[in-house]
């Protein structure tokens, strides 16, 4: 994505990179009104992209196929849908196994995003009509392992923005455990930060 902020690599007197990034047939990050926190999270995206790229090709090589569906003939599958499939699977998980431990930990979450002075507009402007739903606020106050499959897509949403502040996605290498790293508005049980003295 082009930008008015160079890329870390970009080298100005290279004729193919300087005739890429002056594409104006491309879009500039400035043109799509992209902040500079936006910016770089795109960009980490591209860079994480090209790594699991590069380190596939390390492992399984560039040109020898490795049992892929048009050579298995396997139906093919759409890789998006399963890792947002398992993503959301693993995250209510750990949101109900939360639950079942701490059965406070939806009141406590919802006063603690409610303290924190730091909310986004966008955050709160989302929260406006998901709360104002009725069916959607009882799926989640009703949240527990024998519904969670009924868990409806805003209601889901709405779990999320009570419990989680942020969730980081890591390499496809990792251990799903280590892959999906929760950082929730109440820490875990033994995780909480050490007291100042």
């Amino acid at each position: 994505m082009r930008s008015e902020m160079p890329p870390p690599d970009f080298v100005a007197d290279d004729e193919a990179a300087a005739r890429l990034w002056n594409d104006h047939d491309l879009s500039s990050a400035e043109d799509l009104e992209l902040s500079r926190p936006e910016l770089m999270w795109v960009a980490s995206c591209f860079m994480s992209t090209r790594q699991a790229d590069e380190e596939s090709e390390a492992v399984f090589g560039s040109d020898e196929c490795e049992g892929c569906p048009s050579c298995t003939g396997e139906e093919p599958v759409e890789h998006g849908n399963i890792a947002a499939d398992v993503l959301h699977r693993y995250v209510i998980d750990r949101v109900v196994t939360r639950f079942e431990v701490e059965p406070d930990l939806l009141q406590r979450s919802i006063s603690a995003m409610r303290e924190d002075g730091e909310l986004e507009p966008e955050l709160v402007a989302e929260l406006g009509p998901l709360e104002a739903d009725p069916h959607t606020v009882r799926q989640v106050t009703k949240l527990s392992r024998s519904t969670m499959e009924d868990l409806g897509p805003e209601a889901f949403r709405l779990a999320v923005l009570y419990l989680i502040r942020r969730i980081y996605i890591g390499g496809p290498s990792l251990p799903l455990d280590e892959q999906v790293r929760i950082s929730w508005r109440i820490p875990e049980p033994g995780c909480e930060p050490a007291a100042k003295e």
